[in-house]
């Protein structure tokens, strides 16, 4: 009889210790989860922002180049419309003497885009996956 409670107790205390593992396994998920969850929210964020500043120096560099041609319509002398501006449009200028940053392109900034809505789904997929297998072949036997 001793015996019988003495393994009854060893059977408790592995499920409890069980029980612990997988409740610390599952905080430890949600936390990773949250955290990439924030990550990848921020760099959308960020991206959201970059499209909207770029969009923005674009109608001001629109709106630039037409104040400059409307100028110079009404110049003698013009400058003949085939002749590039000098220092119009470009996003790689020099400006008091320094070179700025070019600003990415519109393209460079769909394919940002295009690449993280790839990743996005590629990640609901992961996750469609491992919930199926925790809904299906999750079931533990109580051997």
């Amino acid at each position: 009889m001793h015996r019988l409670g003495a393994w009854r107790r060893r059977r408790r205390n592995r499920r409890a210790a069980e029980r612990q593992k997988i409740i610390w396994e599952w905080q430890e998920l949600r936390g990773f989860l949250e955290e990439q969850e924030q990550r990848l929210l921020a760099q959308l964020e960020e991206l959201d922002r970059a499209i909207v500043q770029r969009r923005d120096e674009g109608i001001c560099s629109l709106s630039w180049e037409n104040s400059l041609l409307s100028e110079r319509g009404g110049e003698k002398g013009q400058q003949p419309l085939s002749q590039p501006l000098q220092g119009a449009g470009g996003t790689g200028g020099r400006e008091d003497g320094r070179f700025r940053k070019p600003e990415p392109s519109f393209a460079e900034l769909e394919k940002r885009l295009s690449d993280f809505s790839l990743k996005s789904a590629m990640l609901q997929e992961l996750l469609l996956g491992f919930k199926g297998e925790l809904e299906s072949g999750g079931r533990v036997s109580s051997g």
